[in-house]
C-alpha cells in the first residue's frame, strides 16, 4: 500500500511544476538532473544545492517530495541534497574538535629565554578532522593559529580554545615532528561528540555517520516530513 502511495505522489509531481510557498524549482534545475550529460547533471546538482540554501523555508518539503520524483536521475541527486542540508544543520551547532588524545610537555627555553609549553599526540581517533588532516602519533603541537603557550595548564587553553569554534572552521596547528623544522597543517574542524563517544575506541567517522544519520530522522520531523 505504502508504494503504491509513493508511486501516485511521484507520477503527480512529475507532471506538474514544483512549487513551494509561491515559489517554483527553476525548470531548467529539473531538466538539468535527468539530462543526458553527466556534466550537466553534476552542474545541476550544485546549482540545486544552491538554490536550496537560499530557501531555508521550504527547502526541505520541496526535496524530500523531489526525492520521491518519478525520475531516478532527480530522485536520487535530489535525496543526497537534502541530506547534504540536513548534515550542513547538524554541523552549525556545536563545539569544534579536533579528534587528538595528548599530553602537556614543558619545551626547552626558546631564543627570548622562556619556556614554552607543547601537546604531545598520544593518539589520533580514526575518521577524525585530525587523521584527514595528516596529524600523526608522536606529533608535538607548538602552536595553535599562530599562538604559543609559556604557562602550565596549556593543554586547557588548547582544548577550551578549540571547543569556542564552530565546525568546519580552519584552525592551523604548528607542530614538530621527529627532527624536522616545525610545520603547519590546516585542519577542518568536526563537530565534538559527547562524552561517550568522545572516549569510545572505536572510529569518529562511523560515530559521526550514526550521529548523522539521527539527526536527519529527527530533522525531517520537525518538518513534518517522514523518512520513505
Amino acid at each position: 500500500m505504502k508504494a503504491r502511495a509513493l508511486l501516485f505522489v511521484a507520477s503527480l509531481l512529475s507532471a506538474m511544476p514544483l512549487m513551494g510557498a509561491g515559489e517554483e524549482v527553476p525548470p531548467g534545475l529539473l531538466q538539468g538532473l535527468s539530462s543526458e550529460e553527466f556534466s550537466v547533471r553534476e552542474k545541476s546538482q550544485v546549482d540545486l544545492l544552491v538554490w536550496a540554501r537560499e530557501k531555508p523555508e521550504i527547502r526541505a518539503k520541496v526535496l524530500f517530495h523531489l526525492s520521491i520524483h518519478a525520475d531516478p536521475e532527480i530522485r536520487k541527486r535530489s535525496a543526497v541534497i537534502l541530506r547534504e542540508l540536513s548534515d550542513e544543520d547538524y554541523l552549525s551547532d556545536g563545539q569544534g574538535y579536533v579528534g587528538i588524545m595528548m599530553t602537556e610537555e614543558v619545551l626547552n627555553a626558546g631564543p627570548d629565554g622562556r619556556a614554552g609549553a607543547g601537546m604531545r599526540i598520544n593518539r589520533v581517533m580514526k575518521g577524525s578532522p585530525a587523521d584527514l588532516a595528516g596529524l600523526k602519533f608522536g606529533d608535538l603541537i607548538v602552536a595553535l593559529d599562530g599562538k604559543t603557550w609559556h604557562e602550565p595548564g596549556a593543554i586547557n587553553v588548547f582544548m577550551e580554545t578549540v571547543a569556542g569554534k564552530k565546525p568546519l572552521m580552519d584552525v592551523v596547528l604548528t607542530i614538530r615532528r621527529d627532527a624536522a623544522e616545525p610545520i603547519e597543517i590546516k585542519v577542518k574542524l568536526g563537530k565534538r561528540p559527547i562524552s561517550e563517544l568522545q572516549n569510545a575506541l572505536g572510529s569518529i567517522e562511523m560515530m559521526d555517520r550514526q550521529a548523522k544519520d539521527e539527526h536527519y530522522r529527527k530533522w525531517l520531523k520537525r518538518q513534518n516530513l517522514a523518512q520513505d
